[in-house]
């Protein structure tokens, strides 16, 4: 990118709360001390003399806060004997300074970092915030560079209050910096806030903390449940790192960590013994493993399929869709009644299986939808078991069939009535069902209602008139939920070759006669070569998948489908992610999504662009090691995702070890009063960077609670020494303890100590407290312990 379109921050100016001094009622005591004897009226115009003046030099007084972000161009306030300096015109005084730094990159070429450190409430957070809102408050101002042009983004409360002074080489306006065509901030989070930011995302920003903020701007994903977001995001980071795998690999190799794949949903199909393989399925040569886990997702998604298309057909269906439908059941009994007995009804006929398929109970393939769990459900006043189900399940179905013809007739108004024979054979077959069958009292009043209008059948489509088709409505609403669920049930299971296995039913997919149907209902041929695509490329998948250009293929494949959406019911997981190694994942694949986000934006006639990266606590919950290497990795990598744009990027740490990697000049400390200093920290130790860098005390070095019971145990001791236990707090570790018991924690705790100096101190302590029945042996002791510390020492050394 050319210098002269390079847009960088330079700067913040932020109006602060004027230092506190004497308040208006102690200066007004302070005035009028010596005139409290003087006439009340002249007493009070001097009193109102005295507010307005100071109201009016509080209006003209202003102070102002400068956090510079780069090392080479800075905002300076001009200053005279502690006085920031106005003009003429009373503006407040600033002067832009070049400022002569060497500078070495952090990458091959990315040289714009800031890292912001401070205390806890010092406004790591809110200073982030504020850059991202590009300004948004009316105390704030910014300040920019572009090529030699100083730009401000001006509020008119700025304009008017302040005034920048500068070198002959810089021109500068009070212009607002076009950020259509110059300027893209992109802001990622790792801290907690529990607000939200008004506006947090634009034209030429957006919060990439969240994936649901970057998928809402970029519509990456039809995300219709917020539940799913974690699903999206996970494919999302898969994209990424096929793009990106041989850069992130330096920091963490995801390839070789490897997605889970699966499909999941109420409607699908059990895991079962009663599934055989596909065709194609049973035809490679893998192992059976394999084999099981293909045959699975395949079935899977023809499932989701067959599901789709009983949809169409079954719900809120059109007086034309009945014919189709009773065409459909009327077939599925044509090959039963041509059998000779009831016998072969019962072993060979695909119906016969399929009503034996929907009441197996063990080991369950269909899915709940479609089994007797859904029609123990549908009607809970009959026991449904083995002995009765079939019976049932066949009642429903002829039920179901009759009530198609029924309305295929009131469509029809009685004409072209060729289905008569077919609805005779059916209502004699059902009498006679009824008939043999033993059944429960409540399937007698079925039995009832069946006799009263099956027998009129045979009329019933020509001289039925509305109330006797009424009645008819009344009885089927009373029995059509299970009839409707076997009905589909047995749409479903029609696409499976069935035979007998004992009590079991075996089904092996018909994946042809899925697609044959499909198109059929209008799916066009780049869908259907989408979904045998699909197809091919699950048959490539393992348990654990790591061919990233599979996973990417699978996923925009799935994404291309249309009409049917497989993405609501994919399930793809990491497998064994640490939280660390998921958030790293999650920066980097959500800065790069953001940045596609903002660049589907990009103003016409732009070919460069400029980013500023705001990263909040990006480091938090990273292990210590891979906190040592975000600079030299993690920035590579995010140099690599914006190649070709500017980038200028603001982190906020708590990290020592992240510390010792900045030069001192890109760091900003942020202490809890006004002053901003520099702490040079480049490779310094870590124990140095916690004490000055993190403002901890001197007793701040070991964990709360150790501390706590180290003093304790140092107070029992020098009292006990002192015979002044009298003096033990209430809230002492040894407060009311026998002398045993306090000894034996005393010894616990300075055993327990790693600190060699301290454990050796308190030792000699715990000596006098307790003194030995034998001193020289236990003297003794003391020089062993002592030389076994030291020894420790050594071999650590070594080590």
């Amino acid at each position: 990118m050319g210098k002269k379109n390079k847009v960088r921050l330079v700067a913040l100016i932020e109006e602060v709360e004027k230092r506190k001094g004497n308040s208006l009622k102690e200066k007004k005591e302070d005035n009028f001390l010596k005139e409290e004897k003087e006439d009340n009226v002249l007493k009070k115009e001097k009193e109102d003399d005295f507010f307005k003046k100071e109201m009016e030099n509080k209006e003209s007084e202003r102070e102002y806060k400068v956090i510079n972000f780069l090392p080479d161009i800075k905002v300076e306030k001009i200053v005279e004997d502690d006085v920031h300096l106005q003009d003429s015109a009373n503006k407040y005084r600033f002067r832009i300074v070049k400022k002569d730094i060497f500078q070495i990159p952090y990458t091959k070429e990315f040289k714009d970092l800031t890292v912001i450190v401070g205390e806890n409430g010092t406004g790591k957070t809110m200073l982030i915030n504020n850059l991202f809102r590009f300004g948004f408050r009316s105390s704030i101002c910014l300040i920019y560079q572009k090529g030699n042009q100083i730009l401000v983004n001006d509020p008119y409360h700025f304009k008017e209050n302040i005034a920048l002074e500068h070198e002959d080489e810089y021109k500068h306006d009070f212009l607002l910096l076009n950020s259509e065509k110059s300027w893209k901030i992109i802001k990622f989070s790792n801290a907690n806030e529990y607000y939200n930011i008004d506006n947090s995302n634009s034209s030429y920003r957006i919060d990439s903390s969240k994936f649901e903020n970057i998928n809402n701007s970029l519509k990456l994903f039809d995300i219709k449940n917020k539940e799913d977001i974690r699903f999206w995001e996970t494919i999302n980071q898969v994209k990424f790192v096929h793009i990106f795998k041989d850069e992130i690999r330096k920091f963490v190799d995801y390839t070789k960590k490897g997605v889970t794949i699966d499909f999941e949903g109420e409607r699908l199909p059990n895991s079962s013994n009663q599934l055989e393989y596909i065709s194609d399925v049973d035809s490679l040569n893998i192992e059976e493993r394999k084999k099981n886990l293909i045959n699975d997702m395949l079935v899977a998604v023809y499932s989701i399929l067959i599901n789709y298309m009983i949809d169409i057909d079954y719900d809120n269906p059109k007086p034309q869709k009945y014919e189709h439908l009773l065409n459909f059941h009327l077939s599925m009994l044509e090959n039963a009644s041509k059998l000779q007995n009831a016998s072969e009804l019962e072993n060979q006929s695909k119906i016969s299986l399929q009503y034996k398929s929907i009441g197996v109970d063990k080991d369950k393939f269909l899915p709940y939808e479609y089994s007797i769990g859904g029609l123990r459900q549908d009607v809970p006043n009959i026991e449904l078991g083995d002995r009765n189900s079939k019976f049932w399940i066949e009642v429903w179905h002829s039920i179901y069939i009759i009530n198609l013809y029924f309305e295929y007739i009131r469509f029809n108004k009685g004409e072209n009535d060729e289905y008569k024979s077919s609805i005779e054979g059916i209502i004699k077959r059902l009498k006679a069902l009824i008939g043999r069958e033993k059944v429960l009292p409540p399937s007698i009043e079925i039995n009832d209602k069946l006799s009263k209008y099956l027998e009129n059948i045979n009329i019933f489509h020509k001289e039925i008139d509305n109330n006797d088709f009424e009645a008819w409505k009344d009885f089927w609403e009373t029995v059509k939920t299970p009839c409707i669920r076997v009905a589909k049930a047995i749409s479903y299971t029609s696409y499976f070759e069935l035979k007998s296995y004992g009590y079991f039913v075996k089904l092996k997919l018909i994946p042809q006669k899925v697609m044959d149907r499909l198109r059929e209902l209008g799916v066009h041929d780049d869908e259907i070569e989408l979904l045998e695509d699909i197809g091919g490329l699950l048959s490539k998948l393992d348990e654990i998948n790591m061919d990233f250009e599979i996973l990417t293929s699978l996923i925009e494949n799935i994404s291309k489908l249309e009409n049917i959406n497989l993405n609501q019911f994919l399930e793809m997981k990491w497998g064994g992610l640490s939280s660390g190694e998921l958030a790293l994942l999650k920066t980097f694949s959500n800065l790069y999504s953001a940045k596609i986000a903002l660049q589907s934006r990009k103003a016409s006639g732009v070919n460069e662009e400029n980013y500023l990266l705001l990263l909040d606590e990006v480091d938090l919950g990273l292990h210590p090691r891979w906190q040592r290497k975000w600079i030299s990795t993690a920035l590579p990598i995010i140099e690599k995702i914006f190649e070709g744009n500017h980038l200028q990027i603001i982190i906020t740490t708590h990290s020592p070890i992240f510390l010792s990697d900045i030069f001192e000049e890109n760091i900003i400390f942020l202490p809890e009063g006004r002053e901003i200093y520099n702490y040079r920290t480049f490779g310094q130790n870590i124990y140095s960077l916690f004490k000055n860098a993190f403002f901890l005390n001197e007793d701040e070095f070991i964990g709360e609670y150790a501390y706590q019971k180290i003093q304790d145990t140092i107070e029992y001791l020098r009292f006990k020494i002192d015979g002044k236990l009298e003096n033990l707090g209430d809230e002492s570790l040894y407060s009311n303890l026998n002398e045993e018991d306090a000894k034996k924690i005393a010894k616990k705790i300075i055993d327990s100590i790693g600190e060699k100096i301290m454990s050796n101190q308190l030792y000699e302590l715990f000596t006098r407290a307790f003194p030995a029945v034998n001193p020289e042996a236990d003297d003794i002791k003391n020089q062993i312990r002592k030389l076994e510390n030291k020894l420790r020492e050594l071999g650590e050394e070594v080590n």
